[in-house]
């Protein structure tokens, strides 16, 4: 983060610590979805063997990855139409 006050930077420096913030929240979106999906798959393996109690576990779970995931890609989202 530069020392800087944001209305001194140049727009350069804000053009690219904006790409560079996209990218990360992307790759956390992504992170999270990814174990959104293996929490579905391991809901889907306690039904499977009668654990409804580990099977609502993981499927909270799995909503919590999905639902923080759709939070960066909406903040990644954001920052791009500044672009």
């Amino acid at each position: 983060m530069s020392a800087l006050p944001p209305d001194l930077r140049c727009p350069i420096q804000l053009r690219v610590q904006r790409a560079r913030r996209i990218g990360v929240l992307r790759a956390m979106a992504d992170a999270h979805f990814i174990n959104a999906d293996r929490a579905t798959e391991y809901a889907k393996g306690c039904t499977a063997t009668s654990n409804p109690d580990g099977a609502a576990s993981w499927q909270r779970m799995s909503g919590h990855y999905r639902q923080e995931a759709e939070t960066f890609r909406q903040e990644a989202d954001k920052l791009e139409r500044l672009q």
